[in-house]
């Protein structure tokens, strides 16, 4: 079996832009790509409940890279 190698550059800059709200800018600079993400948290914790509150994206996340 052959070993494979290569090289991921990422960046994430974030502002809180809310009571709980953040807004996150993500870059992956070796394949060109860009997304833009929130999270705030609900009524319950504070927020106002307009992006999905961070522990729901990281476990998307987790199921995305198991998948």
């Amino acid at each position: 079996m052959s070993n494979k190698s290569f090289s991921l550059k990422f960046k994430g800059d974030a502002r809180n832009t809310g009571s709980m709200r953040n807004d996150i800018d993500v870059s992956f600079e070796s394949m060109n790509e860009k997304f833009k993400l929130a999270t705030d948290e609900g009524a319950f914790h504070g927020g106002k409940g307009t992006a999905p509150p961070p522990l729901a994206l990281f476990t998307a996340s987790l199921c995305g890279c198991v998948m």
